[in-house]
């Protein structure tokens, strides 16, 4: 299974100059936890988090645009990454979300929750496969 085959290709996306009250409000209607940054052709700049928005109230920078405060090095995985690269690279970056990019362009997103669900239905699959035809 690749990463073109678990994405989510509909994402809702951030633009470097909207303001932190935006992106809370895009938070919470989408119920994600952050958003790519694109610039104007769709190319991934940044990602900004819950984690950045908390920083910027913290050190007193809510007023400032996206592109001041969104994170920078993105982890982006290409279209025919495999699922078990894409699971090592959560367990071992840390991270919730990963950027699926080709030449730079924003083609979709797997978060964790993708990755668990992913994991569950392929184990309901085979446990359904198993009874249906014992013995293969």
């Amino acid at each position: 299974m690749n990463a073109k085959e678990i994405m989510r290709s509909a994402v809702h996306v951030a633009k470097p100059n909207d303001t932190v009250h935006d992106i809370v409000i895009r938070l919470g209607q989408e119920k994600v936890s952050g958003l790519p940054v694109v610039d104007e052709v769709g190319s991934i700049i940044g990602v900004i988090t819950e984690a950045d928005l908390l920083r910027a109230y913290k050190e007193n920078r809510s007023h400032e645009s996206v592109d001041q405060l969104m994170t920078k090095n993105v982890i982006s995985v290409t279209e025919d990454a495999e699922l078990h690269d894409i699971v090592d690279l959560f367990l071992e970056k840390g991270i919730r979300r990963v950027f699926v990019a080709e030449d730079g362009n924003l083609r979709g997103v797997i978060s964790r929750r993708d990755l668990v669900l992913c994991s569950q239905i392929s184990k309901q699959v085979s446990e359904f496969s198993r009874q249906l035809c014992p013995g293969t």
